[in-house]
């Protein structure tokens, strides 16, 4: 009896009636894989829903869709090093030949829009506040037009004709709070910067108070810094610092020292003296045209990048990484992953340590099934050896058996993901209030919604495929040992 269109009919509706007829075991299994499957469904929809969650917030707050950075060995996210060296600071390099690698990425097809940004590590100081915190210095303009979900809620943005500072409203209350009053729009804040055995000051007006569409502790630790004051406070202006990219890592050396190391004495005339005011003024606005020095700067540690609809950010990379090498540019592209660092790796490594945990649960669930199959095999010898008289062969017997495995693996496998999914969707409709800011920060946003992607769904029926496989093996590999002549006798 050979396998045709006709035997394939044949061995399928054989395989349902045997299901059918061993009712018992065969709700057993199917139970077992339905709801194993319905678990990993919703365990994956909360990871899913948790992932379009955070790449949403990051990506439309601060990271952008990619980002171009100094290619390094050691690497960097918009924080600061992933490789933290106990005893010591690693300063962040700055882009080589920016203007160059501007234009090329600006010239790419499927690029929005970009902006370049500094970043630091500094202490900001307020009255009785004092916290380390994450100091974005940026571009004003160009900065504001490719976060659609970062908001002005008070006040104006960085123009950069002036210097200034941003906070979020969650900061603000907490100096706010620490000062006993609150704090308004055009209150300083000094901010500190230390080096090499250098402390490096500047005291900064707020311009504007932030608001991010998720609340919590990542997005709310970010201050917004016009870019010649966060350059100068770190070392990096490009009077001050010969050089840039990788050879600029050291730049925060850069001290009061050097900038009088050519220093000699002058004879003025009495009308060029300074008087204390004079110097005053100057220090609280950051220097004669303190904005001048740096404006249209090339020392920049990051360009993130905006891509327009429908562009895939795995192509574009590696298109730019291509057109970067080719021009021999010392830059590198990364997904918003990399860029946001440790912060955005919490649900990818989650969903991994999740799936290796289901995947254990299908081993334990695959023995059950198997030792179920193998029960099978012995109450059906005298069937199998029947067949086997009547003329079956060996591969319609195998066919048989791989076909009811298959039949009752996958059916209740695909009944597992309706349940999942139905179970997302009325999870979704209103959402998991998340209220502790610590899970808000891992799952990015404050309030969860499962999604029920294609892709999950593939990838369960593939698994529960995987299993149906690796079931049948030994109960088919025992049904063809049995010899006609001896299976007919056993009862």
């Amino acid at each position: 009896m050979g396998i045709s269109d006709g035997g394939t009919t044949l061995i399928l509706k054989i395989a349902l009636r045997n299901i059918i007829r061993s009712r018992g075991r065969s709700s057993a299994i199917a139970l077992l894989v339905a709801l194993t499957i319905a678990l990993m469904a919703i365990g994956n929809a909360v990871l899913d829903g948790s992932d379009r969650g955070i790449r949403k917030s990051y990506v439309d707050s601060f990271t952008g869709d990619l980002a171009v950075s100094e290619d390094t060995k050691e690497r960097f996210s918009i924080f600061g090093s992933q490789t933290p060296i106990i005893g010591s600071l690693t300063s962040m390099p700055t882009i080589g030949s920016f203007p160059e690698v501007r234009k090329l990425v600006e010239d790419t097809k499927g690029v929005a829009a970009s902006t370049p940004v500094v970043c630091g590590i500094v202490m900001l100081e307020a009255g009785a506040y004092s916290k380390p915190v994450s100091a974005f210095g940026i571009e004003g303009g160009s900065y504001f037009g490719i976060f659609p979900g970062l908001k002005v809620s008070e006040g104006a943005g960085l123009s950069g004709a002036k210097p200034g500072l941003m906070l979020t409203a969650s900061r603000a209350a907490a100096i706010g709070e620490a000062n006993k009053k609150p704090l308004s729009v055009g209150d300083p804040i000094v901010l500190g910067y230390y080096s090499a055995g250098h402390f490096q000051l500047r005291e900064v007006p707020i311009s504007g108070i932030i608001s991010y569409p998720v609340q919590n502790d990542i997005l709310g630790g970010i201050v917004l810094v016009d870019a010649p004051t966060l350059r100068s406070l770190l070392g990096l202006d490009a009077e001050l610092v010969a050089g840039s990219g990788a050879d600029a890592q050291g730049s925060t050396e850069a001290s009061l020292d050097a900038l009088f190391a050519g220093a000699k004495d002058v004879k003025a005339q009495p009308s060029a003296g300074l008087r204390l005011s004079d110097v005053e003024a100057l220090l609280k606005e950051g220097g004669p045209d303190s904005d001048s020095i740096s404006r249209g700067s090339s020392v920049w540690n990051y360009l993130l990048i905006r891509l327009q609809p429908g562009a895939r950010s795995e192509g574009l990379a590696f298109s730019l990484d291509a057109s970067l090498a080719a021009k021999g540019l010392t830059a590198r592209t990364q997904d918003w992953r990399g860029t946001a660092g440790a912060s955005a790796l919490y649900v990818y490594w989650l969903r991994i340590i999740f799936n290796i945990g289901v995947f254990i649960v299908l081993a334990a669930g695959g023995l059950i099934i198997v030792n179920a199959l193998v029960i099978a095999v012995f109450e059906r010898t005298g069937e199998i050896g029947t067949m086997r008289a009547l003329g079956a062969s060996r591969s319609f017997v195998r066919s048989l058996f791989v076909a009811e495995t298959m039949v009752l693996v996958l059916g209740s496998a695909l009944v597992g993901i309706g349940i999942g999914a139905l179970a997302c969707a009325a999870i979704g409709a209103r959402g998991i209030p998340i209220a502790n800011q610590t899970a808000a920060t891992l799952f990015g946003t404050s309030r969860l919604r499962p999604v029920v992607t294609l892709s999950s769904a593939l990838f369960h029926a593939a698994a529960a495929a995987l299993l149906g496989a690796l079931a049948w093996i030994y109960p088919v590999r025992l049904a063809l040992r049995i010899q006609p002549a001896r299976a007919i006798t056993i009862e």
